[in-house]
């Protein structure tokens, strides 16, 4: 475990704050846990969370290793709705994890994956974790994925989602009557300063692009179908709620909105956001490939109850 060194130059405030700027991919909350851990000193000493930093100081810090997680395959239930020998396109159920993760090792998608395809699966470079996983979506989304079985179909299909060629569109219910019915959304995003978990808009961030079009519209709430152009995490959460139209259930992105002034209690537990089709050609046989989903449960229970207490305009 090697020991890293900032020398300030003039930067000042709680030491978690200003570390949380200055080291790459660390939040604020692992920072914390960082100096607790005694893997953080300042001026050769340990110091606590709050430590007022005066912004000429010497820190050392080191980052332990995590354990590697071992990938288990595990028999679990998968809706396959298109194969073939390079591909496959999976209807993913609303509240499985992609990919394994710390707090998540198992029970993923990937985990059933690798019992489906007995190995037959794309390892790409620097994606142990994520064999076969093209792109991804949140746990609380359901809804359609590519999965690449060997890694030449990998990196061809990452190609066509860099060059914005695999048409992926979602269907969202949303608070409030969407105006206009139909617009895009071209606004950057970047992790939040504060709430790491959080994604918010702003100029300095990497740019994102959200087609939408509003497809039924209630007396107060909307039923809304998103086309993303790019892909960046959260990206139809946050652009939603930029515009003032949250997704029901998110748990994150509700800000400046009061869930008890809507007649359906706001259910908080998870966004209703159903990734519903795909488009895209094949990358070997440069076939179409066209596959759209019927709603989940969850979702087609949720519109019903809107559809009987709101009136439809």
């Amino acid at each position: 475990m090697d020991c890293q060194d900032i020398y300030l130059k003039g930067q000042k405030g709680r030491l978690d704050k200003v570390l949380a700027e200055l080291i790459p991919g660390q939040s604020r909350s692992s920072i914390q846990k960082l100096i607790q851990q005694e893997y953080i000193q300042v001026n050769g000493q340990v110091v606590p969370n709050k430590y007022l930093l005066a912004g000429n100081e010497h820190i050392r810090y080191s980052i332990p290793e995590e354990e590697a997680l071992e990938l288990v395959a595990e028999d679990l239930p998968l809706d396959i709705r298109y194969e073939d020998q390079d591909l496959l396109v999976v209807n993913k159920t609303r509240g499985m994890v992609v990919h394994p993760a710390k707090g998540h090792d198992q029970g993923t998608l990937v985990n059933g994956l690798l019992y489906y395809l007995q190995g037959n699966i794309s390892l790409k470079q620097g994606s142990s974790i994520r064999p076969g996983i093209v792109h991804r979506i949140d746990k609380d989304t359901s809804g359609l994925l590519i999965i690449a079985k060997n890694n030449q179909v990998h990196r061809l299909l990452a190609d066509q989602i860099q060059a914005h060629q695999i048409q992926r569109t979602y269907h969202a219910i949303v608070y409030g009557q969407v105006q206009p019915l139909q617009a895009t959304i071209d606004i950057p995003l970047k992790r939040d300063k504060v709430q790491r978990l959080r994604y918010t808009a702003d100029k300095t961030g990497k740019r994102a692009i959200t087609h939408y079009q509003v497809l039924k519209t209630f007396s107060e709430y909307s039923l809304v179908q998103c086309q993303l152009e790019t892909g960046r995490t959260h990206q139809i959460r946050v652009h939603m709620e930029y515009i003032h139209h949250p997704l029901l259930g998110d748990p994150i992105y509700q800000r400046d909105l009061n869930p008890q002034h809507f007649p359906i209690r706001d259910p908080q537990d998870g966004q209703y956001l159903h990734a519903k089709s795909l488009r895209f050609l094949h990358p070997l046989t440069d076939k179409v490939i066209e596959i759209d989903t019927e709603y989940p449960e969850y979702f087609q229970t949720m519109l019903d109850q809107i559809t009987e207490i709101n009136r439809e305009l």
